[in-house]
């Protein structure tokens, strides 16, 4: 009897593995690309480094039909870095142009307005450090400006004034016969937008928005 107790009372003696020694080794997380990015929907993937396998092994992922496997990855990624980087075309999902204006000439410089609208899908402010933009009219820029300290309000679509200044003879020379007839004519805002999102880091926002470019006489 006392042989069977032994028995049965060794295995409970002996050291169990911990959940600590079953975890899996974890790698890291080096990269984060955007793919697509809509009003409503973000796509992206992760680039990882994960353990290399023992000697004479490998690591495969075979996709649909394969085998699981547990991995591990972790890190931290800093926006404004190449860590986290997009090959979409974000701004036409979240920024447009609706024009530019120019009233009150003179015989050397024209004044107007600018407005473009950002979209926050977010549920909280977005605050703009800098906003640089520049009219351009087929290969020839005719205008160009700066705005600082904005906010766009969260779930919601913001209209931004931006002031602008041309050279009569640089818009006479963009324009032609447009300026005397008063009429449309197609044109860009290219800007750089420059985003808090948090404490000590500043995303930078590259846009080129197709619009329209007006003379009022």
């Amino acid at each position: 009897m006392r042989r069977a107790f032994l028995t049965l009372l060794l295995p409970m003696l002996l050291p169990c593995p911990s959940r600590a020694d079953e975890r899996v080794p974890c790698g890291t997380v080096d990269a984060l690309e955007i793919t697509s990015l809509t009003r409503t929907k973000l796509t992206a993937f992760l680039r990882t480094s994960l353990p290399k396998a023992a000697a004479g092994g490998r690591q495969n992922f075979a996709g649909q039909g394969g085998a699981k496997a547990p991995v591990c990855g972790a890190g931290v990624l800093k926006i404004g870095t190449p860590e986290v980087r997009s090959s979409a075309p974000t701004g036409a999902a979240l920024a447009g142009f609706s024009g530019a204006r120019f009233t009150g000439m003179t015989l050397t410089e024209v004044q107007g307005t600018a407005t473009a609208t950002f979209f926050n899908p977010l549920s909280f402010p977005l605050d703009v450090k800098d906003l640089v933009y520049a009219v351009w009219v087929g290969d020839r820029q005719i205008a160009e400006g700066e705005r600082h300290g904005l906010r766009l309000h969260p779930g919601r679509e913001n209209a931004v004034e931006l002031p602008i200044n041309a050279s009569s003879a640089d818009l006479l020379s963009a324009l032609g016969s447009a300026v005397a007839g008063g009429s449309r004519v197609a044109g860009r805002l290219i800007a750089r937008v420059s985003v808090r999102v948090g404490r000590d880091q500043i995303l930078m926002v590259p846009l080129d928005l197709p619009g329209s470019v007006e003379v009022l006489r």
